[in-house]
């Protein structure tokens, strides 16, 4: 299934793809050009494409399930209420321009942005693999990596806690 939404706002009071199961894969791909996509409660997809500064909003989760290479690109802001999960690795591409919002990310394999411009705002960052930044910048109070963190270029990294923390904000 697709949807497609171009120059306009798509404002869905619960959620945009199947939540009966938030553990299984999900082959919803949202294209937004120019568009804000909303949803009151959450957003489950397969990928997750934006251009021209387009915004995706969920008052809860995002889960982004697709593979590698096709799961997330474009220009535009990506914002979980809740948990913005990224199921696969990230692999920016040159025209990439996002920025990530949520009160957690949890990135289930590696982020690697050599390419492309990504910004990461975040107070929970998780991830699965290695995290490579090249002028890109992360913020975010709270981090657990599953490997390294290589931040090369005019890259910004601001962080609170690395290591192990406590998920109710206890330290």
């Amino acid at each position: 299934s697709v949807v497609n939404a171009s120059h306009v706002t798509l404002q869905v009071e619960k959620t945009i793809g199947d939540f009966t199961d938030s553990s299984a894969d999900h082959n919803l791909t949202v294209n937004a050009d120019a568009a804000n996509v909303l949803a009151g409660d959450h957003i489950l997809v397969g990928s997750l494409s934006l251009k021209n500064g387009s915004l995706v909003q969920a008052g809860k989760d995002i889960v982004i399930s697709g593979a590698a290479d096709s799961n997330l690109s474009g220009q535009g802001m990506v914002d979980a209420g809740q948990t913005l999960t990224l199921k696969s690795a990230y692999n920016g591409v040159e025209d990439d321009d996002l920025l990530l919002t949520g009160k957690k990310l949890d990135a289930k394999a590696a982020i690697n942005s050599t390419k492309g411009t990504l910004a990461i705002v975040t107070d929970e960052l998780i991830t699965g693999g290695d995290t490579t930044l090249v002028d890109d910048t992360l913020v975010a109070d709270n981090v657990e990596l599953g490997g390294a963190l290589n931040a090369s270029g005019e890259s910004l990294v601001v962080v609170q806690n690395f290591g192990s923390f406590a998920p109710d904000g206890g330290f």
